[in-house]
Order: C-alpha cells, then sequence, then structure tokens
C-alpha cells in the first residue's frame, strides 16, 4: 500500500537529525512487548509492521517512533481477539487517571522460555525455505514492477519503475507480502538489486554512488532493451 509509513524519497521533511536517543522505560516496555508477542505467536514481524502502515497520514506524523509501536501492538491485540476494545480503552482511561496504577500481571514460565530463544535467533544469518530457482541471474538487468497494491509490500515506492541490476541471490525466504495477511507462507527468490543513484533521483543528482534495495522476485521483471 502507499502509505506515510514509505517515505523514501519524498520531499519537505528536511535533513535526518541523528542523536545518540537513550530508549526511556516505556519506550523499552514497547520493545519487550512486541517481541513477546511475536515470540507467543500472536503475529509476526510483517503484520506488525503492517499495522503501522495502516495508521492515518495526520496521525502517523504526530506520533514518535515508539508511540506507533503502542498503537500498532494495540490494534493487532484487538484484531486477533486478546483484548476488546472495550478492554483496552479501559486499560487506558484508568492510567491516564492513575499512571501509579498496578498492572495484572501473569508470569508463565513456558511462555517466557519460549520468548527468550526466539529472541536469541534475531539476526542469525540462516538458509530459509526451499530451493527454488531464481528466474533471474547475477548481472542481468531487471525492472521493478510500478505496482500499487492495497495491502502490503517491501518494495518501496522510489524504486518502483526504476531499472537495476541484479548484485545477489539470497535464496527464497517467506515473502513479506503474504506474511503481512496472515495468508500462507509463499517462499520466492529474493535478490539484492543495485540501482545507479541517477536512475533513481534523477539526472541531477551529483556524484556516482548507487543505492542498493532487497526485492523479491515478484516485484521485478527483465529490463526492457
Amino acid at each position: 500500500m502507499n502509505s506515510i509509513h514509505d517515505l523514501g524519497g519524498m520531499d519537505g521533511f528536511g535533513p535526518v537529525v541523528r542523536d545518540e536517543h537513550v530508549l526511556s522505560a516505556w519506550e523499552l516496555r514497547m520493545q519487550c512487548l512486541s517481541q513477546a508477542a511475536r515470540a507467543a505467536g500472536l503475529f509476526n514481524t510483517d503484520e506488525f509492521r503492517h499495522a503501522i502502515e495502516r495508521l492515518h497520514p495526520r496521525e502517523y506524523l504526530g506520533l514518535d517512533y515508539h508511540e506507533r509501536w503502542e498503537v500498532g501492538i494495540g490494534r493487532l491485540l484487538v484484531e486477533k481477539g486478546v483484548l476488546t476494545e472495550a478492554e483496552l480503552e479501559s486499560c487506558v482511561s484508568a492510567f491516564l487517571a492513575d499512571a501509579e496504577t498496578p498492572v495484572a500481571q501473569r508470569y508463565n514460565a513456558e511462555r517466557t522460555a519460549q520468548a527468550f530463544a526466539w529472541r536469541s535467533r534475531l539476526g542469525v544469518t540462516r538458509d530459509e525455505g526451499p530451493e527454488v530457482p531464481p528466474r533471474f541471474r547475477v548481472g542481468e538487468a531487471v525492472m521493478v514492477r510500478n505496482m500499487h497494491p492495497r495491502g502490503h509490500t517491501r518494495a518501496p515506492r522510489y524504486v518502483r519503475g526504476k531499472r537495476g541490476v541484479i548484485d545477489r541471490h539470497y535464496g527464497a525466504p517467506p515473502l513479506a507480502d503474504a506474511l503481512a495477511h496472515g495468508g500462507r507462507t509463499v517462499f520466492q527468490p529474493l535478490y539484492a538489486v543495485r540501482f545507479e543513484a541517477q536512475e533513481v533521483w534523477g539526472a541531477d543528482y551529483p556524484g556516482s554512488d548507487a543505492v542498493y534495495v532487497d526485492l523479491w522476485e515478484s516485484y521485478l521483471e527483465p529490463a526492457r532493451a
């Protein structure tokens, strides 16, 4: 979907301000809640991303990074039937009335161990999925399809319709577009595609930089001669 979440290439936001932000206690809780929910199988990473990108643009821009996480997690817990909308609103109202109100806690040793095991696997490089023969070879020129899906996609707008070259083939991990909607797992070849910066940003772009984007095979088609 073409949402405000896909900011790449948009004008008017100014330079990125780099800082050494230290996470506050509540931001750390959001990270823990997100990881615990995913470890418990309540939702996956792509469903989480899709929940955030469904925010109204005005709401999205009015929230900071972890506030978007909070809204996205709440939406998913309601959609998955873990909480009702009324229960969520009641909890929020109680907290706003008195931030020191004790929160009911339930400790589950099995779920805790499951969460730690899931967390330890993050960032570990491994082959995923079955062997799926890639359609494109390294060095082959491709075009990114100029598509505008109604649902989640990992193909950013700024490379759609652009010409690039296959730089690397990663294997066939699960397609995020399907996982984001709770669909069946679709294993599809994934590539690193190299784009000349002037191809992406226009002829006025100075220098000879390149942009690398990881793209699934269904996003691509052979480049026109």
